[in-house]
């Protein structure tokens, strides 16, 4: 279960335009309006690379622990895109604790300006194809609210989509469709359902 919820994590703030099998997605676009702003970046120096090295080293240390006996498939560096998309809507200690984990003690300014100095351009030549897209989902609760400033941020620095959504059948089917269509059809179902934890 675990596994799955950090494919499931990694997965859900990655989106471009979705279309459902039946038309367009029935998650309501967080998006609409925002436009991508200014965002600084940073070229990856040593203290960025070596935290990323030691999150990369500390989660297939986690996974082999937890699975000795099982295949690991990790793709850091989309978690800690995530981790970093979900720490810009983070306070007090959380964010803090965020920032340890994904930056060794980089603020999460910095962390958003070398993600955003990283970020691969989109390549569709020939044999080469490399596409890269990322979005939020957000379980649609009365208890949640989604600042303009995280949306704003997010959109900035990580070109990222945004969705309000049920968490029922229609979003399951609306990230399995859209995980299909953004991995040219490699990753055609990424989950059955969604965890009543998961907001």
């Amino acid at each position: 279960m675990k596994k799955k919820n950090l494919i499931f994590s990694a997965c859900l703030l990655t989106a471009c335009t979705v279309f459902s099998a039946c038309g367009q997605i029935s998650a309501q676009n967080l998006m609409t309006g925002v436009k991508s702003g200014s965002a600084s970046t940073k070229s990856p120096d040593d203290a960025f690379l070596s935290a990323q090295y030691h999150f990369a080293i500390e989660l297939l240390r986690g996974e082999v622990n937890a699975h000795p006996e099982g295949n690991i498939v990790l793709a850091p560096y989309s978690l800690a895109q995530t981790l970093a998309m979900s720490a810009n809507g983070a306070q007090g200690d959380t964010r803090s604790e965020m920032e340890q984990v994904l930056g060794n003690g980089l603020s999460l300014s910095d962390l958003n300006a070398y993600f955003a100095g990283i970020s691969v351009p989109q390549v569709n030549s020939g044999a080469k194809r490399l596409l890269s897209a990322n979005s939020i989902w957000i379980r649609d609760a009365r208890s949640l609210e989604v600042k303009p400033e995280f949306l704003q941020t997010d959109k900035n620095y990580f070109d990222a989509a945004a969705y309000l959504a049920a968490f029922d059948d229609k979003t399951v089917a609306d990230i399995n469709n859209w995980c299909k269509k953004n991995t040219d059809g490699m990753i055609p179902t990424l989950l059955d359902t969604i965890p009543e934890e998961a907001v």
